[in-house]
């Protein structure tokens, strides 16, 4: 019965008119948005939409979230549910932005069973128990530039893959997939391990979520290089997010 009520909320929120005011907001704070066509510029404030709705906003380190903070961060985090059916981030509830970057606390456990408590510094995490961390100064300076480095766009990349909500395709074509992405993370790691130069970012060898989040980020902010260097994980990309953001980049 919930199930039943959600989707009913969200085909409700989703025939919304947009509010007028969004339009400029999203032309002056997001480079990607006068890049994508008219009919998908409509299905992300769609989307935005559900997203505000439900999900919970929250200032931390005496940040305060204004309306164009929440407009950014819907925006970018619905750019990676176009084109397909979601459940819009399901394990999510709530966003923290802090002003700058944060310190966050993990749990090691050594070669001996031993587990103890780190600190380090972030800009950004990303919670299996519903939460995304952001540093606003880092997504500032994400947004300047189409760099290959998008914290919002790694973040909730990561709450995708947590939850298996990144490929809706019949069971052929996801067996496609993992096998092209398992062969794609094999080779970054090992090329990383020996040192060699690449164009996906060396952090995604730490382990598959991580690549996951490095590659969406690539294949959102440098979709041409990307298809260059790695054709097939490109491919397999586009058949993830049902988008091919080289013709968005068409333009540019």
């Amino acid at each position: 019965m919930f199930a039943f009520l959600r989707r009913r909320r969200r085909h409700k929120l989703l025939q919304q008119p947009i509010p007028s005011a969004w339009r400029p907001l999203l032309e002056r704070e997001i480079r990607y948005f006068p890049l994508l066509p008219p009919q998908t510029q409509e299905e992300l404030q769609h989307k935005m939409t559900v997203l505000l709705h439900e999900k919970a906003f929250e200032g931390c380190g005496g940040f305060e979230v204004t309306e164009p903070v929440r407009l950014t961060v819907a925006a970018y985090a619905a750019l990676l549910l176009l084109n397909r059916e979601t459940t819009f981030y399901p394990a999510l509830h709530s966003i923290l932005i802090y002003p700058d970057a944060f310190v966050a606390q993990h749990q090691v456990e050594d070669e001996t069973g031993m587990v103890w408590e780190t600190e380090e510094v972030e800009e950004g995490e990303s919670w299996a128990a519903g939460s995304v961390l952001l540093s606003w100064k880092d997504v500032r300076r994400d947004k300047r530039k189409f760099d290959g480095r998008n914290v919002i766009i790694h973040e909730f990349a990561h709450q995708l893959y947590d939850t298996a909500d990144f490929f809706s395709g019949d069971a052929a074509a996801r067996a496609a997939w993992v096998r092209t992405f398992d062969e794609h993370f094999e080779k970054h790691a090992n090329s990383v391990e020996r040192g060699w130069r690449t164009f996906i970012d060396e952090y995604g060898a730490e382990d598959e979520a991580e690549f996951f989040s490095v590659v969406s980020e690539a294949f959102f902010e440098q979709p041409v290089k990307l298809r260059q260097r790695h054709p097939e994980l490109y491919a397999a990309l586009r058949s993830c997010y049902c988008q091919d953001p080289v013709k968005y980049f068409d333009q540019v």
